[in-house]
């Protein structure tokens, strides 16, 4: 079985056991604001999602995939660039003052 043994899946199994009624609930609420979400998109724009299933896909597809492709690297690449702009850019360096004292008072 390659990396995993006996030992882990029977650990992973009982944990299961255990969470039965969390793991319940966990997925309801998850399965409950993909419908809710599908609703949502398919009145706003029902011309994009012509079908409840439709909608329902890419709510799952959307909610699932929350993150994915963006790395620390790009972030931290984001932030040095916007540092720079406020170095230059009297109207954005006010604006960084500003959100750095909002993130100081929280």
């Amino acid at each position: 079985m390659g990396c995993v043994s006996k030992k882990s899946i029977s650990i992973i199994i009982e944990v299961f056991k255990k969470q039965k009624e969390s793991l319940i609930v966990v997925g309801a609420l998850a399965v409950g604001y993909i419908l809710v979400s599908a609703l949502v998109v398919i009145s706003i724009e029902p011309e994009t999602f012509p079908t409840f299933f439709n909608a329902v896909y890419w709510a799952t597809v959307s909610l699932t995939t929350v993150g994915y492709g963006v790395s620390v690297a790009s972030i931290s690449n984001w932030k040095r660039a916007y540092r720079e702009e406020c170095q230059t850019n009297d109207e954005e360096k006010t604006q960084l003052e500003l959100m750095e004292e909002v993130r100081k008072l929280c």
